[in-house]
């Protein structure tokens, strides 16, 4: 008697646990009709995971978002989850290989290129909501409820503007939802139309507005010269760059234009078929439309792509030192990320020339950075003066002043180690160029 006593406690237990820990149950189907019958039955929405073998992503959604019982508790109430595998490998188990017709349509009809892609349909299989990559759950849990608004269904209102039933402004939050759905062709689409069809005509007044022109920005590998919107920053950098607060804002904008607009394709062809851009008739073409100062960045910007896809160093180290020339980073070195983009650079022409010249011009670099980094500021990739003085020390040991590289090299251990501490992999990677320097080996 006592024994079943206690077997009867364990047993309900046992079964407290697996109430209390609920967790998205994912059901099997064989064919699409089967899913579609049961939604039309229990009158829900479907949910497809479309994921990967390989993907971590999905892996992470299955332990971090999957198992979590308030997502469980949602999901399980509101939909028909499903989980389909969309990459096939002999091993796979029969349940898998049985579902993967339905794989072929889900990743053949909505445009599933990345993983985990995230379908929320209707329970007659119309796609209307989609997310994609891993999402943390409060973010996921917001995208299922979104997908049942009507009013924030990506496909819903993707419907709305296709039937002009949407006004420019609510455009904008529509580009987000495609955005977040990755439906780059739909996307283009609508910011095409948007930039073309309603920038171009607000006043002055709702034009230079610093919303609005970091929205342009935004969408700036869309944006075309012809295009109204465009011609108002060309024609008024100042009140443009004023409106944001920062110089440099028309000058980098314009540039994405030309480059986009003017040398991507050609440069995308190029390394296609391995033979050369025409360099001059592409600054010809820029300098008439842009002006020569957008012909020298973005001609020089591309062939640093160009010379390192060839591995011709000489000519990549000058490419380097044409697109800095050219004032791309060097003129607005309180910008953090230029700081980092100068040492990149210096590091990249040292790397692989042995010309004086270039390695002089890019010590220049190094010394010209290390006077604008300033104290207090986070820059990218967490670069500091150690950084830039480990860059100045190898290059000054490449061009043979090995006592004053030393010297540098040291200083920027020194720094380096009291910031990240001696364990640190940067750190270690000084001491031992340091110790290189010394026996006289390459550090290159």
């Amino acid at each position: 008697m006592i024994k079943k006593i206690v077997l009867l406690t364990a047993l309900l237990a046992l079964s407290g646990v697996a109430f209390c820990q609920k967790e998205v149950v994912f059901e099997k189907f064989t064919t699409w009709q089967q899913v579609l019958a049961k939604a039309k039955k229990t009158k829900k929405m479907i949910f497809v995971d479309c994921y990967a073998t390989w993907c971590v992503p999905c892996k992470l959604m299955d332990s971090a978002v999957y198992a979590n019982s308030a997502v469980g508790s949602w999901m399980n109430d509101a939909f028909i989850n499903l989980k389909i595998q969309c990459d096939r490998k002999k091993s796979d188990a029969k349940s898998v290989k049985a579902a993967y017709p339905i794989a072929h349509k889900l990743v053949a009809e909505n445009q599933v290129n990345a993983y985990p892609t995230l379908l929320f349909l209707t329970p007659e299989g119309k796609l209307v909501h989609k997310g994609v990559g891993y999402m943390e759950p409060t973010a996921f849990m917001q995208l299922a409820k979104d997908a049942q608004d009507p009013m924030k269904q990506t496909y819903a209102q993707l419907e709305r503007y296709r039937r002009h039933q949407m006004n420019y402004p609510d455009m904008v939050h529509l580009t987000e939802l495609l955005n977040t759905a990755e439906d780059t062709t739909a996307c283009r689409t609508v910011v095409t139309d948007y930039l073309k069809n309603y920038e171009g005509r607000l006043t002055d007044r709702d034009f230079y507005t610093q919303e609005n022109l970091m929205r342009l920005r935004h969408f700036s590998k869309y944006l075309l010269a012809r295009y109204p919107a465009f011609q108002k920053v060309y024609q008024n950098p100042a009140l443009a760059d004023s409106a944001v607060h920062d110089r440099q804002f028309s000058d980098g904008l314009i540039n994405l234009v030309a480059y986009n607009e003017q040398v991507a394709g050609p440069l995308a062809s190029a390394l296609k078929t391995g033979s050369a851009p025409d360099w001059s008739a592409l600054g010809s073409i820029i300098t008439k439309k842009f002006g020569h100062s957008y012909a020298l960045k973005t001609i020089s910007k591309a062939k640093t792509t160009w010379y390192q896809s060839q591995k011709d160093w000489e000519n990549y180290s000058q490419a380097v030192i044409d697109r800095i020339n050219a004032g791309e980073f060097k003129t607005a070195l309180n910008v953090p990320n230029n700081i980092s983009i100068l040492n990149t650079f210096a590091w990249e022409v040292f790397l692989h020339s042995t010309d004086t010249l270039k390695l002089t011009t890019a010590l220049a670099w190094t010394k010209l950075a290390l006077e604008n980094i300033r104290d207090g500021v986070k820059y990218p990739h967490d670069i500091h003066p150690g950084d830039v003085l480990d860059t100045q020390a190898n290059i000054e040991y490449k061009m043979g002043q090995k006592e004053v590289a030393l010297s540098d090299e040291n200083r920027a251990y020194q720094l380096n180690a009291a910031i990240l501490g001696t364990d640190d992999q940067q750190t270690k990677s000084i001491a031992a160029n340091f110790r290189k320097m010394q026996a006289g080996l390459p550090t290159w």
